[in-house]
């Protein structure tokens, strides 16, 4: 991509119908400590990329995720069959918050777990 080149170049976004009828999955890098069963914690195996000062550095490190109630009950939900819709209607039920609640605080939610590489979202046509 250009310097001069547009948004509208970029990939197109999912829009909120699509992004909420992906099915979320944990990729096999990602283990969970399920000893404490109020709080559970993601162990994320990170592979250090190829540079100068990775020499030095140990190849693999695992970052650990420790989550709270609403995010060991939202890991909980993801089994490989539910979408993000069917664990945002979940929330709602055990949390009594809206629609429009469980959605964004869902939505947010699986950004962050996206970004650390603890979750994948698989897009169904």
């Amino acid at each position: 991509m250009g310097l001069w080149a547009s948004r509208q170049d970029k990939e197109p976004r999912l829009d909120r119908r699509r992004s909420l009828a992906g099915v979320p999955v944990l990729p096999d890098n990602v283990s969970i400590d399920r000893s404490n069963d109020d709080a559970w914690v993601l162990a994320i195996r990170v592979d250090r990329k190829n540079s100068f000062f990775s020499r030095f550095l140990p190849p693999t490190i695992t970052k650990r995720v420790k989550l709270d109630e609403l995010g060991t009950f939202v890991i909980k939900q993801i089994d490989g069959e539910k979408t993000v819709a069917d664990i945002a209607q979940a929330f709602r039920r055990e949390y009594g918050v809206t629609r429009r609640e469980a959605e964004l605080s869902i939505a947010d939610f699986m950004k962050s777990l996206i970004a650390r590489n603890a979750v994948a979202i698989a897009i169904r046509q």
